[in-house]
């Protein structure tokens, strides 16, 4: 079972029920957990399905002048994970630049050691990076896709900026804006 309805969520909603049957502390542990996988894992996919990126939108980006290929950004993101994928709310999430990788990882370091939510790219493993902005809120960003891999999504109102770093970098960048579901 994939998404919201696998083990950890039927786990979940037992701990529900051993909490509200007032057995007390364990049962309060377990709803705080399960209430963190929520948040990470799975509102949205209830609400509007699988992730994907779709069509243009007609809208093509116009470079600006990068300050080079070091820079650090906080903002969301919506990374591949064992089964599912992470969405990490504004502004939990970094992207760092440096040298000729790019780092997402979400906030703080230890959350994401501890759910090995890093993702490291190198230019030559991406197929491309894009501009997106989602369908329903309007919310910007940019898509980095691997080459066989999955997207991962960085949400930035500062998208400009963001593809002439990476670009300068040496990441391959296409300008053609994206609309994405998550």
């Amino acid at each position: 079972m994939r998404g919201l309805w696998g083990w950890p969520a039927i786990a979940g909603l037992a701990a529900l029920a051993v909490y509200f049957n007032h057995d007390g502390a364990v049962g309060l542990v377990a709803v705080t957990w399960f209430l963190v996988y929520v948040c990470f894992f799975g509102v949205r996919r209830l609400v509007v399905g699988p992730s994907g990126v779709g069509g243009p939108t007609g809208r093509t980006l116009v470079p600006i002048l990068a300050t080079g290929p070091r820079g650090r950004w906080g903002g969301g993101a919506e990374l591949p994970w064992l089964y599912d994928r992470i969405h990490a709310a504004a502004p939990l999430a970094v992207l760092e630049l440096t040298g000729s990788s790019v780092t997402v990882r979400v906030r703080p370091r230890m959350l994401a050691l501890g759910l090995q939510a890093v993702i490291t790219l190198e230019p030559d493993g991406v197929d491309a990076i894009f501009p997106i902005k989602t369908r329903l809120a309007g919310y910007e960003g940019i898509g980095l896709r691997r080459h066989g891999g999955a997207v991962t999504y960085f949400w930035s109102s500062r998208r400009e900026e963001l593809l002439s770093a990476l670009a300068a970098a040496g990441f391959p960048v296409r300008w053609e804006e994206r609309i994405v579901r998550t």
